[in-house]
């Protein structure tokens, strides 16, 4: 089976920047191109610059609560198309809230996580998502 030249594109948010960087490094095991920031408020500049196909990205950070974050990625006509999967520790937590901002992700993975668990989610976001909603 050949592989694209083209590398799929993932943006990794996380406040803590040794698990931002573990993040990437399990993607770009996988294949992926990577870039990783630490805060929201880059967020929506860094996918206008990036242009992911997928974004990670965790609830608890210092300046721009992960939850908001999804929610104005979502209400952003630019960025409402590409899929976000949620990596954090206090998912749970917020699913037991019913905070319905989750509901705008294609998924949720509690920390820790694996390659393996990481590499099926990451294969059935992007499969799941149709190529026109990623250009």
């Amino acid at each position: 089976m050949a592989q694209s030249s083209v590398k799929e594109k993932i943006l990794i948010v996380d406040d803590n920047k040794n698990i931002a960087e573990l993040i990437a490094e399990f993607c770009e095991i996988l294949g992926y191109e990577t870039r990783t920031l630490n805060g929201g408020k880059e967020v929506l500049q860094a996918v206008n610059d990036f242009r992911p196909n997928l974004i990670t990205l965790d609830l608890v950070m210092p300046d721009i609560p992960g939850a908001h974050v999804l929610a104005l990625l979502k209400k952003d006509s630019q960025t409402s198309n590409i899929p976000v999967l949620i990596i954090s520790c206090v998912a749970g937590l917020q699913r037991q809230q019913k905070d319905k901002n989750l509901e705008l992700s294609q998924g949720i993975l509690e920390k820790p996580i694996t390659l393996q668990i990481l590499d099926k989610k990451i294969k059935d976001v992007l499969e799941n998502t149709a190529p026109s909603c990623l250009s």
